[in-house]
């Protein structure tokens, strides 16, 4: 599951917990794409710290929207426990801007703040 915490025009944040499915991801994948439909980039808070998994078709998602579209996130924030850090960092590494960080939980404002 999942619940947009905040949806502007330049700015989306989601907090995924539980479960993520293909049907799921997508939705905030269309999201994000009528966002940046225009040229314009968009900075993107993702909260992890209470997801248990995403489904195998929510990650081939992921997968297909980071090749094509990785240049359309100007900031990324990931919030999650230092397990979901280590799992994240070298993965997302290639398909990531530069401009993104990974925070603790107890540094939630600290992203939020930084991301936008």
């Amino acid at each position: 599951m999942y619940q947009v915490i905040s949806d502007q025009h330049d700015y989306l944040a989601v907090k995924f917990t539980g479960k993520v499915d293909k049907e799921e991801y997508q939705e905030i994948l269309a999201n994000l794409t009528s966002k940046t439909e225009t040229g314009n980039q968009v900075d993107l808070l993702v909260d992890l710290t209470e997801l248990e998994r995403f489904t195998m078709g929510a990650l081939w998602e992921d997968i297909k929207f980071d090749v094509k579209n990785f240049k359309v996130i100007r900031r990324l924030a990931i919030i999650g426990d230092r397990n979901t850090i280590k799992i994240l960092d070298p993965i997302s590494k290639p398909f990531v801007t530069d401009e993104a960080k990974f925070f603790e939980k107890s540094d939630y404002k600290e992203a939020q703040k930084w991301v936008h």
